[in-house]
């Protein structure tokens, strides 16, 4: 029997909102399958960039642990302030992150410092993440300080947070080994994190963040992130609690929806958190997905031309599904063609397959490793304790990555950069363990012999400045001496010119020093000598110039001080030596001194003129009955007698 004519019109207009309903779920599920994808992607590129960004930040405070742990404490114990000062410039020049190397005291008084602004100041040991003993060696970083270096912030307020857009320094302290107590601060330019974070994630897009363990914000690409707040990494610092990586999607305190990863730092209490807007991540989602709706929603108005579109979307299919086809096919070439050893084990250990690299690394045969455990490897260099931990991780975590040193076939020992994961089947068992092995030996050799160089290399810089500072130094005294006040002299001068302000010279000779020598020896004379050398360098500023200009004469240059300033400092040091009684043995020896002072540009504009000014005001003292102090003046001049 004939159906009736609107039978045939219900059937296909059915068929037709059954079609139209399939494309319309087909829609949606594709669009939602792509704003996942969308997602996902940038989850991973957020979680690529915490791997560099933190490998970065490692490597960057290794390099401060290393200054530290290379540093002889016992040198640092004798050497000058001056010296310890130019070490640490040395240190310096090869990490252009930091602004200042400083070597503290066990007061936390800088002694020692890249930046002569920085000696005297005085640091708070306790002030610094871990909290805990400050005498433990370990890397500890301190909060974000407002200004370029620890000099601009000694007095400074610390309220935190800073401003977003303050100037400030990121301070690392790390005790040197050994005793006296010595500490190595390093003031570390944030502005070299954030300029890199800037370059390989755009500002626009997302920001990078620098934290401590805490929480504490040291650094971010964020142009309104205050550097010292907490709780501006949203749920990072909790979820660092239960895992040392990871990446999620949360809301942050100022309301934006960003997708977020971070790392901690395999060594150091630091950790790297990257945030991606998430209406970024998605914007080319929503293009592609109204360029899919301008194609779509006309093609769903055709109705003319369904089946067509239903043929075309099944052969999308089978091309789709043979390409999934494909990669489970590439995904089993991997374990094959891997240059890294991959190994299949049992919940109990025992190997049940390897591929070709693990057979090369190891030297092992697939035939002779099956059924066996990972243990034939084991060189013996890692004890039960560490294997014990290793299992315990592996248990706790699904997973455990670390060095190891095996033993090949052949008995040769190799280091092995060791990831071992467990897979579990759908109710949450223990069915295999993947570890996946690489071969760094060459890379361990090759990093220890650039340590080996750097150090070296550093050594001999060290030598050089110090055979340096022997050509320039008297040796009795320890102050510089005629040849190094014959080289800066004239730049005093001339710097004096160009800037405008005066400069003082003031020779001192010691009264009667030949009656000393022929009286007590020339030992106690020598004794007299260093004593004077002492009052006139304690007696000086930071800039002055004190030198043993030969004999029992000295010069100090003094920049900046007029006349009459010039006059009392040389009358001070008259009566400190004056009141000074220098013991030799059993000797008591009482000394005076007379000095002349001149000036630059009252008196002469020359160097050599400058100093026979002073010499001339020198010899008026003597003249007039010694133990006293001669201003220059150019109508009274009394020249050095011959002798």
């Amino acid at each position: 029997m004939a159906l009736p004519p609107a039978r045939p019109r219900r059937i296909g207009a059915l068929l037709l909102a059954l079609l139209i309903g399939g494309w319309l779920a087909a829609f949606g599920f594709t669009i939602g399958r792509l704003h996942t994808k969308a997602l996902d992607e940038r989850l991973s590129t957020a979680y690529t960039h915490t791997r560099n960004f933190e490998e970065h930040l490692t490597q960057t405070l290794q390099v401060i642990d290393l200054i530290a742990t290379n540093l002889d404490p016992g040198t640092s114990a004798k050497l000058k302030p001056d010296e310890m000062s130019t070490l640490a410039k040395i240190a310096l020049r090869p990490a252009p992150y930091l602004r200042s190397l400083s070597l503290l005291d066990a007061e936390g008084r800088v002694i020692g410092s890249s930046a002569k602004q920085n000696l005297g100041q005085r640091v708070d040991l306790g002030d610094f993440f871990p909290v805990g003993d400050p005498r433990a060696e370990v890397l500890r970083i301190g909060a974000p300080r407002p200004g370029r270096d620890i000099s601009d912030n000694a007095a400074a307020s610390q309220t935190l947070p800073l401003t977003p857009t303050a100037v400030n320094v990121i301070p690392v302290l790390r005790r040197l080994p050994g005793q006296p107590a010595r500490w190595i601060l390093a003031s570390i330019n944030p502005d070299y994190f954030i300029n890199h974070f800037a370059q390989l994630l755009d500002p626009h897009e997302g920001r990078v963040q620098l934290l401590r363990y805490d929480g504490l914000l040291l650094a971010s690409s964020g142009l309104n992130d205050p550097p010292g707040a907490k709780e501006v990494a949203g749920d990072v610092t909790r979820r660092l609690e239960q895992g040392e990586f990871g990446r999620f999607e949360q809301t942050l305190g100022d309301g934006r929806r960003v997708l977020s990863a971070y790392r901690a730092s395999s060594r150091f209490p630091a950790l790297i958190a990257v945030h991606i807007d998430r209406e970024q991540a998605l914007a080319a989602w929503r293009a592609e997905s109204q360029h899919m709706a301008v194609i779509f929603l006309p093609a769903l108005a055709a109705l003319s031309i369904a089946g067509l579109l239903a043929l075309r979307r099944q052969a999308r299919i089978a091309v789709e599904e043979a390409e999934r086809h494909r990669q489970a096919r590439l995904s089993a070439s991997v374990f094959d063609s891997s240059n890294d050893a991959i190994v299949l084990t049992l919940p109990n250990e025992e190997i049940i397959s390897c591929n070709p690299a693990f057979q090369r690394i190891t030297g092992y045969e697939k035939a002779d490793v099956l059924g066996k455990t990972p243990r034939l490897l084991q060189s013996g260099q890692q004890n039960a304790e560490f294997y014990r931990d290793m299992w315990a991780s592996i248990i706790r975590d699904g997973r455990w990555q670390g060095e190891l040193v095996n033993r090949r076939k052949d008995g040769s020992l190799f280091t092995a950069l060791v990831s071992i994961n467990a897979v579990r089947n759908e109710a949450g068992e223990f069915q295999h363990y993947v570890g996946v092995t690489s071969d760094i030996t060459e890379r361990k050799r090759a990093q220890a012999a650039e340590r080996e160089a750097a150090l070296k290399l550093q050594q001999e810089t060290v030598e050089k400045m110090l055979l340096r500072e022997q050509t320039i130094r008297d040796a009795l005294t320890g102050l510089y001496n005629r040849r190094y006040l014959d080289e800066t002299l004239p730049r005093e001068i001339a710097r004096a010119k160009r800037e405008g302000y005066p400069l003082a010279v003031i020779m001192v000779d010691i009264d009667h020093f030949k009656k000393i020598n022929d009286t007590y020896g020339h030992p106690a004379g020598d004794e007299v000598i260093r004593i004077l050398g002492r009052i006139l360098s304690e007696g000086a500023r930071e800039g002055d110039v004190v030198c043993r200009y030969g004999g029992e004469e000295f010069v100090v240059a003094l920049p900046r001080m007029d006349l009459d300033a010039a006059v009392a400092r040389a009358e001070k040091w008259r009566l400190t030596a004056a009141e000074y009684c220098v013991r030799h043995g059993e000797l008591e020896i009482r000394f005076s001194l007379s000095a002349g002072v001149a000036n630059f540009p009252t008196h002469h504009a020359d160097t050599d003129a400058l100093l026979q000014c002073a010499d001339s005001a020198l010899y008026r003292s003597k003249n007039d009955g010694r133990n006293r102090v001669t201003l220059y003046e150019p109508q009274v001049q009394i020249f050095r007698r011959s002798t």
